[in-house]
């Protein structure tokens, strides 16, 4: 029997990625990744102080919604965080804060339901959309990426939640792994204009 998938029922996704991510960073203040192309760095992650549970009431209460199970329980976690910050490109991936999604949803003019959750590269935007989910199951798929200048219609839907995300994000080292097309390998290479 697969280990893994027993410890899954005790702890949520959620707690086993960032309990493992941390026990990485126990002892040191970065660690070394590698990305795409050969690219080798240190980076670095810094976690917010968890959110109170009447912060993340007022803000349903005030936007008439609900926040999914997952990244609730994520907030209560951590409310926002900064993740693979690297000091020699100066990049990082910034999840907002509860306070934070408030603000940039008004001032950012989204449509009713949709809020703004992380920052990538280039100010691509990790959105979600609340209107069509069930706030007691976390299989939700309510996240969507939006590049530079590109209109919520235009949005890349994920078909994920925010847990699930988070765990991918974190296996492939704060790289964009939605945006990898399924290429054959001649496509690959041409693509990446590698020598075959």
């Amino acid at each position: 029997m697969d280990d893994r998938k027993g410890s899954i029922t005790m702890s949520s996704l959620l707690q086993l990625t960032l309990s493992a991510l941390k026990k990485r960073l126990a002892d040191r203040p970065s660690i070394q990744i590698q990305q795409e192309s050969g690219y080798v760095t240190e980076v670095r992650f810094l976690f917010n102080a968890p959110a109170l549970e009447w912060e993340l009431v007022k803000f349903e209460e005030t936007n008439q919604l609900f926040l999914p199970k997952d990244y609730k329980e994520f907030l209560l976690m951590h409310n926002g965080a900064k993740l693979f910050i690297d000091e020699k490109s100066g990049a990082s991936f910034e999840v907002l804060s509860i306070s934070e999604i408030q603000e940039d949803h008004q001032s950012l003019d989204y449509p009713e339901g949709w809020y703004p959750i992380a920052y990538g590269l280039e100010s691509s935007v990790l959105v979600m959309n609340l209107n069509e989910i069930n706030p007691h199951k976390r299989s939700n798929e309510y996240l969507f990426w939006l590049e530079p200048g590109e209109s919520i219609e235009h949005a890349t839907p994920l078909s994920m939640n925010f847990e699930i995300f988070l765990e991918r994000f974190i296996i492939s080292q704060g790289v964009e792994y939605w945006n990898w097309p399924a290429y054959k390998a001649r496509h690959f290479y041409k693509a990446n204009d590698l020598e075959d």
